[in-house]
């Protein structure tokens, strides 16, 4: 008798984690404090982040997302930052958020799976690591960062777990982990150009 598959989502509180509105910083200005070994808003401490891209960037995404046919109809988070909505479309984890906004910001694509998806969207008729890497990194440049510290890393890996078990907003450039309310042939078609930048 073959076993049922258990829901990864059934021991999820599944709710969308508050964070603190101060927590928030330019990616133009994380990367100027990476580059003077000043990053003076976190420590290499555990905890929660969310990446906001502008509108307009979102459907630059969306467009080459939509030549692959891939369904769009899902809920996003906004905020308006200086009068410009953000959309936010990548959560994650981390045990030292240090060192994870660095391999976001500026690290090798084999760093960061957000990089490499970005890469794979973006850039995706690129061969050149260092042309793709620009491309990257003028996207990111124009996104904020939010993050929220834990206690320890098993609380931070607990809110992912439930922020991307949750069906009221969807994060669509996340895959691993990923139940929101995301259709699954999105993140198959996702897995499947990421695939081709390997």
């Amino acid at each position: 008798m073959a076993k049922k598959k258990t829901n990864p989502c059934s021991q999820s509180s599944g709710t969308v984690h508050p964070m603190p509105q101060n927590n928030i910083i330019s990616s133009t200005q994380l990367r100027q404090q990476i580059e003077q070994n000043s990053l003076t808003c976190i420590d290499s401490k555990p905890g929660v982040y969310r990446w906001w891209f502008p509108e307009d960037l979102v459907k630059q995404i969306f467009e080459v997302l939509s030549n692959l046919k891939l369904p769009q109809h899902f809920k996003l988070q906004e905020m308006k930052i200086d009068r410009i909505v953000y959309v936010a479309l990548y959560f994650g984890m981390s045990g030292d958020l240090g060192k994870r906004i660095r391999q976001h910001v500026k690290g090798p694509f084999s760093s960061s799976t957000l990089r490499r998806t970005l890469r794979a969207i973006l850039a995706h008729d690129v061969r050149n690591g260092k042309r793709a890497s620009e491309i990257v990194n003028d996207c990111i440049n124009k996104c904020y960062w939010q993050w929220d510290t834990t206690v320890n890393e098993e609380a931070a890996k607990k809110i992912e777990k439930g922020e991307l078990c949750q069906q009221n907003f969807a994060y669509p450039l996340n895959i691993q982990g990923n139940h929101t309310v995301l259709p699954t042939d999105w993140l198959t078609n996702l897995k499947r150009l990421r695939k081709t930048m390997k």
